[in-house]
């Protein structure tokens, strides 16, 4: 999309510049360029010159009227780039939680093209924008005599002004605080609007919030008074305010719903989280961010809330990339980008990088998605930006999944070719596994898996000993002996680190080649590497070994399959996969999975006994037609044939945990999961006491007995189970990988499990987490040397693996978001029952029962006869708010009152919301209220 040569040209002769201006200013400029290479300045204080169809105005033109301290931070950004090859060495920084990292480093283009020339596209593109949004400025002053307007844009005709209910109702989302928006209580200079100028929205002829949705996109940029970022600190400042406690840092979190609010959670967690309240304060972080807070002056908290402003950013982990679709401004003479996701600001765009004919028929693009990379930041209200790719259609299945894919930083990038010298030269088992591996090739091994899996991971057996015990074996895929440690092949697996799975299509972690060579297939002989437990009737476990083995399966079961076996006393044979093993019968299969389940519920009862909780939420799957559309959706069950496989994993884990880190107590690779925040699980707790529920949260085992209590097993109990299960959703943290060097025995536990210790070892083809635990193991047991991996590498690989593992869960609930908004945009009306979690002034928050989906409901889009009547009940310091809705009489029905408060369920009507995968919904009359 990009002209190449004339940008490369016209930043060449922006470099070179005037050589008599050069000469004139040279000892001037020295000192200076030296002073503010020593501390980074703000980037919206930089000059930047336009860039006109690829050439460049003059230099003497260029530099007329701007300042002197402004040409310096000019020619330093030159020199920086001159040196730095397009890396920001101002930037580079031990990061505490990884290696260095490089701020602003993103290669989206293949390794192959020059990363210098990138910069200089970069660079160029980042000058005419920011000199575009300064003409605008200056047109914008000369027109209303040289003031400022508070609901002034940088580019002509997008508006920035935040209506008050947009900030009255929003709710911390994302593990902030969640809370009625006090904006407009203090009368602080950055605080917004109060609620008091609420002006009441146009209702469009659905009555669906769509003008709410067009409000959004007008504030997204929230006024700040004209106001700019703040330069941030010298690194040596940094250091200095982080070691005398000035100074606080964190990962930052922003509200979705309502992007100028943050948070970043502090080292006690009982305590409120760091509350950033404007983009000014943000200072130009992103989500995930690593960052440096400064807290301001006690009289400027929010209700005791800290409050703080960003002053550094240690680790740009957000990409700067989003999607998005373009858009002329009103003149038609600039293009604006505008993120799906409102965290990421708008971005004026340059024509250099848009698609060609764009601004002769910017109409044939309406429908059409682009990722846009974040060059800059100068201004609060609007980015410097660049298109990046042309992404496709807009609610195109295809195209919507790319941008999925691309959104959240997915590598789906193909294995190269040259790769295959990395795979396993032979075909089959190496006749020398046979001497040391333990063989079962004749024993009844069979796997149970969803019905359409085919990277088969773990195998389960189970027979009766001449004790009249049992021989329990959990047999998993040697996945590690496949791939080799330290290969282009291995690097490229562990960056991916885990497979993805969407509602399309699967994208591996490993070669598609080495995925079926490792695959536990029926009939096929196998590497694995096993645990096997000694175990009673009761479920006792009285001994374990480990072993490498040799294995092959006898079946490949569904897990309806092992379900029917589990309720149907006589099945029929027929009914079954094939028997492919001559060893293993039906009838033993059978009996072995029956006593596998009788052994799993004592296991469970155990765990459950000593704390271990299960946070379930409605999870989606799709049948797909002949054209790839969504043609059903079902709720996945947990029955007994899951639960069975997942409890006999999950000792296997534990196992091997405790093994690996009493032999490398150092280097084990392992996984824990810390408490909820405490204060938010108290004001769960507070919240749900009102309405007569109560929990216990002293620890994990009277929060689970607490779940149990209220689960009733009918309508009623469901109904409860979701609205509790969402509510105690919020205060849980994310489990995560770590080096066992890293942190005390004392905090290795897993909490939602009740466990000491915990790892990850049972999906290899999946999960790059499991081969490092593999490489650990075979090593303890005597079959490879001691890995000489440094505890920095094992940390930066359990980092890589956390935020890829998050990524492809987010990548798979959008996939799941998308093929639903699908599907219901195609079956209208789409009417679903809703259970409420959270009642506001002017809205209030369900969760529909069919679908699991979270939906929020404004007032203002009732329909126009329909009655609404707020009223707040405080119990100490909670505010419970209620809304009574009055539906009018009709010539078949009467008016009928649907109070909507706390768990009650509501009925609602769902759609797509415009142009996003997300659903937007309006309440509908109730069926089954008693009329008025």
């Amino acid at each position: 999309m990009m002209n190449m040569d004339d940008v490369q040209t016209g930043l060449e002769k922006m470099r070179l510049g005037s050589t008599k201006a050069r000469t004139n200013q040279n000892k001037r400029d020295k000192k200076d360029v030296e002073e503010s290479s020593s501390c980074p300045s703000s980037p919206s204080s930089s000059t930047t010159t336009p860039i006109v169809n690829g050439k460049m105005k003059k230099t003497r033109r260029k530099m007329k009227g701007v300042s002197h301290q402004a040409r310096i931070e000019l020619r330093s950004k030159i020199i920086a780039e001159q040196c730095a090859a397009g890396i920001d060495m101002e930037n580079i920084i031990d990061s505490p939680t990884g290696p260095k990292h490089i701020n602003g480093k993103i290669e989206p283009q293949p390794k192959e093209q020059s990363s210098t020339k990138a910069t200089t596209i970069c660079t160029a593109q980042s000058e005419q924008a920011t000199e575009i949004i300064q003409q605008k400025q200056k047109k914008s002053k000369k027109k209303r005599g040289g003031g400022s307007s508070k609901n002034e844009s940088p580019v002509k005709g997008v508006s920035t002004k935040v209506t008050a209910n947009a900030v009255g109702q929003s709710v911390g989302v994302g593990g902030g605080a969640v809370h009625e928006n006090h904006v407009g209580k203090k009368k602080n200079k950055e605080n917004l609007q109060s609620s008091a100028d609420v002006t009441p929205r146009k209702k469009n002829k659905k009555g669906s919030g769509k003008n709410h949705h067009d409000r959004q996109l007008n504030h997204h940029h929230v006024q700040e008074d004209d106001s700019k970022f703040e330069p941030y600190l010298c690194k040596d400042e940094v250091v200095k305010g982080l070691a005398d406690g000035t100074l606080v840092k964190g990962v930052i979190r922003i509200n979705p719903k309502f992007h100028t609010e943050a948070y970043v959670t502090r080292d006690d967690k009982s305590l409120q989280d760091y509350y950033i309240g404007t983009l000014t304060e943000r200072n130009k972080a992103l989500e995930g961010d690593v960052v440096v807070l400064r807290l301001k002056p006690e009289e400027q908290w929010r209700d005791e809330q800290p409050r703080a402003s960003v002053v550094y950013i240690l680790e740009k982990v957000h990409p700067r990339l989003s999607v998005g679709q373009l858009s002329m401004s009103k003149d038609k003479k600039g293009v604006i980008f505008k993120p799906r996701d409102k965290r990421v600001p708008f971005m004026t765009v340059l024509e250099v990088s848009l698609p060609a004919n764009y601004m002769k028929n910017p109409h044939k693009f309406a429908n059409t998605l682009f990722m846009g990379q974040l060059i800059d930041w100068p201004v609060p209200k609007f980015g410097v930006g660049s298109i990046t790719e042309n992404i496709g259609k807009s609610n195109d299945l295809l195209a919507e999944t790319r941008a999925i894919l691309l959104e959240h930083q997915v590598n789906f990038a193909p294995f190269p070719p040259d790769f295959d010298i990395f795979l396993p030269k032979f075909k089959g088992i190496p006749i020398k596994e046979y001497s040391y591996r333990e063989n079962l090739t004749e024993e009844c091994v069979f796997t149970i898996d969803p019905l359409t899996a085919k990277d088969l991971d773990d195998a389960v057996s189970c027979k009766r000993l001449e004790n009249g015990n049992y021989e329990v074996g959990v047999h998993i895929a040697d996945v590690a002996f496949h791939l080799a440690e330290n290969t282009p092949l291995d690097e490229m697996v562990c960056s991916k680190a885990t497979t993805t799975y969407l509602v399309d299509n699967v994208y591996h972690m490993l070669p598609q080649e080495l995925c079926m060579m490792c695959s536990l297939l029926p009939g096929k002989e196998n590497l694995a590497f096993s645990v096997f437990w000694e175990m009673d009737d009761d479920g006792e476990v009285l001994k374990h070994r480990f072993a490498r083995t040799i294995i092959k399966s006898c079946c490949k079961l569904a897990y309806e399959h092992a379900q029917d076996i589990i309720e149907n006393a006589s099945p029929v044979a027929s009914d079954f996969p094939d028997i492919l093993n001559d060893c293993a019968t039906f009838v033993e299969v059978c009996e072995a999975v029956r006593t596998l389940n009788r052994l799993a519920h004592r296991l469970r009862e155990k765990r459950v006994k000593n704390g271990a909780i299960r946070i379930d939420q409605i999870k989606l799957g799709f049948t797909l037609d002949g054209n790839g559309d969504p043609d059903s959706y079902y709720v996945q069950q947990m029955r007994d044939a899951n639960r069975m496989i997942e409890d006999f994993m999950l000792l296997a884990n534990m196992t091997v945990a405790r093994r690996i880190h009493d032999d490398f107590p150092q280097m084990a690779f392992l996984r824990c999961h810390d408490e909820p925040n405490g204060r938010m699980l108290s004001d769960v707790k507070r919240t749900l006491e009102i309405i007569g529920i109560h929990i216990g949260i002293e620890d994990s085992s009277a929060l689970s007995q607490s779940l149990i209590k209220y689960d009733t097993g009918d309508y009623l109990g469901y109904v409860r189970h979701v609205a509790i299960n969402h509510m105690l959703a919020k205060p849980m943290v994310r489990a995560e990988y770590f080096c066992a060097d890293d942190r005390c025995v004392s905090d290795f536990r897993h909490f939602a499990l009740a466990v000491p210790i915990y790892t990850h070892f049972t999906s290899p083809i999946r999960r790059y987490p499991d081969v490092m635990v593999h490489r650990l193991l075979s090593a303890s047991l005597g079959y490879t040397p001691k890995p000489d991996w440094p505890v920095a590498r094992i940390r930066e690989i359990a980092d890589n693996c956390n935020k890829q593992k998050y990524n492809a869960k987010r990548a798979g609930e959008a996939s799941v978001d998308l093929y639903l908004a699908h599907y219901i945009e195609k079956r209208q009306p789409f009417h679903d029952d809703a259970v409420v979690v959270a009642v506001q002034e002017k809205s209030f928050d369900a969760i529909t029962l069919n679908t699991g989906s979270q939906i929020r409901i404004y007032s203002n889009t009732f329909e126009e006869a329909v009655h609404c009547h707020t009223e707040c009940n405080t119990y100490g310091d909670k505010q419970i708010w209620k809304m009574n809705v009055i539906f009018p009489s009709g010539e078949d029905t009467n008016a009928v009152l649907q109070v909507v408060e706390l768990f009650q369920v509501v009925q609602v009507a769902l759609n797509r919301k415009d142009k996003t995968n997300k659903l937007e919904a309006r309440l509908i009359r109730p069926k089954h209220v008693k009329s008025l």
